[in-house]
């Protein structure tokens, strides 16, 4: 295998689907060949709130707000996030 990959995330499929109207999901794992790195790009439609949360025990997560603007439910308090905000969410 390649020490490298290179994926376009606007060209995977959307994952998300129908199951939760106003998102697209698009997830590169597997395209990149990673076991370790998880890379996805979410779009959200403007005025949504997602319909579920998640947590994990041990993968530590970065979110990167590219464009426009939104909150995160943190530890029972709303985080504010603007573009090109970078939020870490530890396990």
């Amino acid at each position: 295998m390649a020490g490298f990959a290179v994926v376009n995330l606007q060209e995977l499929e959307n994952v998300v689907g129908d199951r939760a109207p106003g998102i697209e999901g698009h997830f590169a794992r597997g395209k990149l060949g990673s076991r370790d790195l998880g890379v996805s790009l979410f779009r959200y439609a403007p005025n949504l709130r997602s319909p579920a949360a998640h947590r994990h025990r041990e993968q530590e997560e970065a979110y990167v707000v590219i464009s426009g603007s939104g909150r995160a439910l943190l530890d029972g308090a709303l985080q504010e996030l603007r573009e090109w905000d970078v939020l870490r969410v530890a396990p």
